[in-house]
């Protein structure tokens, strides 16, 4: 199972970094996507950031991965779960946090800019970066107390926060993707960026999710198998 985390972590990060985030910046451009007739493997790479801030795009890619890694080794490596379970519950718990606060910062900031588009934005791009994952850490803390309070203490509350990360995803789908139609409509300059990487958090999330949730399906067939009564052959 730990090999298959590996797998699927090394996948979502190749995913990320070379599908979404190119995808995310053809958003932005004045051109929309490209011409998918035209369209090769060769542009499978990295965006030129040229002067945006690279930072905070590596920093949004940086949370996916990771998030993906830390989801998948916590639920799938359960051989040491009963000695050490409070402490990957906290690091789930921490991590889904995280996860839903870039998604509730995409979703807010997306909005935000589709009703008062790059007016919204400070004129210096380190502060508008600034101020983005300010929101998002924020948010980080207001998920982080949730989850405090609603005092998660066994592994059941996982496969619960992985079904609030999709429906999550969904719905910040269905705000960013209308606000970077109206920003879009009005030819707005840097608005786009933002709302284009909030469409692709809003994937991103959603197959971060899946990762864990269809390992949770294997391990929980795994369980029902040895929780089944063994049958007398004689």
């Amino acid at each position: 199972m730990r090999k298959w985390g590996i797998l699927v972590t090394a996948f979502y990060a190749f995913v990320v970094f070379f599908i979404l985030n190119p995808l995310a910046w053809m958003l932005a451009e004045a051109g929309g996507l490209p011409d998918l007739s035209e369209w090769s493997l060769a542009d499978l790479s990295l965006p030129d950031y040229g002067e945006y801030i690279w930072w905070a795009v590596l920093l949004w890619a940086g949370v996916l991965v990771v998030g993906q890694a830390l989801l998948l080794f916590v639920s799938v490596d359960s051989s040491f779960r009963r000695i050490h379970e409070r402490r990957h519950i906290r690091v789930a718990i921490t991590n889904i946090a995280l996860v839903l606060a870039l998604l509730c910062g995409m979703a807010t900031w997306s909005a935000i800019l589709a009703v008062g588009g790059d007016g919204m934005l400070p004129s210096s791009e380190d502060a508008w970066a600034t101020g983005f994952w300010a929101l998002v850490a924020f948010f980080w803390l207001a998920w982080g107390i949730f989850f405090y309070l609603y005092k998660a203490g066994t592994s059941e509350i996982l496969q619960r926060m992985i079904s609030w990360l999709i429906k999550g995803s969904i719905l910040e789908l269905l705000i960013a993707v209308p606000s970077h139609v109206i920003v879009r409509h009005r030819e707005d300059c840097s608005a786009p960026v933002i709302t284009g990487y909030g469409i692709a958090t809003g994937i991103a999330v959603m197959l971060l999710a899946f990762g864990p949730g269809v390992l949770f399906l294997y391990q929980k067939k795994l369980e029902s198998y040895k929780a089944r009564p063994k049958v007398d052959a004689g």
